[in-house]
């Protein structure tokens, strides 16, 4: 049986994902770290051709996060 077939269906691009290094996915959203940007970011990707980032947090303890886990 052939693997199915991969598109890419949306994408997005902001300042606060500089250096995206992780994500997991929970719901409608993924979560992802920026080690740029030192931030914690959620985006909704509820409608996969038009994501939007839904909030972020940035704290000391998050100083060049790599990967996470939910």
């Amino acid at each position: 049986m052939p693997p199915p077939t991969l598109a890419i269906v949306g994408s997005i691009t902001d300042a606060l994902l500089d250096g995206a290094n992780g994500v997991a996915i929970s719901g409608t959203h993924a979560f992802v770290t920026a080690e740029g940007s030192d931030r914690l970011v959620a985006i909704n990707i509820s409608n996969p051709a038009a994501m939007t980032i839904a909030g972020s947090v940035t704290a000391a303890s998050l100083n060049a996060p790599y990967g996470l886990a939910i």
